[in-house]
């Protein structure tokens, strides 16, 4: 908003960045599976022919974090040896799996009218853990650095940049998402908050 009152505050990440596993910094182009992963709620908002694409390819190991709401079936995933569910998980044990992963995303609907936030929730705690993100062409998404969003607008788009992200992905690239996100933490967040509240306490 341009309104001098208002103050966009973006989400941030709980992760403790100090914790960084080894693996982190050691990217394996040998591996005969690539590790997509989505994490958060399991609902409506997720286009499934997306993930079915995933799946479809042996080349990729699909991973889901967090609950399935009944909003969505997700059965027709389970026929592929390919595909994993995982148990929601928080603080270091999230950190660690999501850490293990090649390539994380948000495959959200956009024609879904509270799929509109320009930096979804979860955004902030990939790049924590210095992965690239595949999203679908969400309004307003938020500007990030070369090989920190790969934008996707079809179920083949999506694998494409999936499989680009991997390729992509380096040790320098993971160590400028993890510096972005040392300025994007829940911390961070409270103090430019309390720095907005002084400013009109003294105002």
């Amino acid at each position: 908003s341009k309104h001098k009152n208002v103050h966009v505050l973006l989400p941030g990440h709980e992760f403790n960045l100090g914790k960084l596993i080894e693996s982190n910094n050691l990217h394996r182009h040998t591996k005969k599976q690539v590790s997509v992963c989505y994490m958060g709620y399991i609902d409506k908002r997720i286009l499934l022919e997306w993930l079915l694409e995933v799946v479809s390819h042996e080349s990729l190991f699909l991973y889901l974090i967090g609950p399935v709401k009944n909003s969505i079936d997700i059965s027709s995933l389970f026929e592929f040896s390919n595909f994993e569910m995982i148990s929601p998980l928080e603080g270091e044990a999230l950190q660690s799996v999501l850490q293990s992963m090649d390539v994380c995303i948000i495959p959200y609907d956009i024609k879904l009218e509270n799929v509109k936030a320009c930096t979804p929730n979860k955004l902030f705690q990939y790049i924590a853990c210095g992965k690239p993100v595949v999203i679908s062409n969400m309004n307003h998404l938020i500007k990030l650095p070369d090989k920190f969003i790969y934008v996707a607008n079809s179920a083949k788009e999506f694998v494409d940049c999936i499989i680009k992200a991997y390729n992509e992905d380096c040790n320098k690239s993971t160590t400028q998402r993890i510096e972005l996100a040392r300025q994007n933490s829940w911390d961070v967040r409270g103090d430019q908050l309390h720095l907005i509240l002084k400013s009109y306490m003294k105002g």
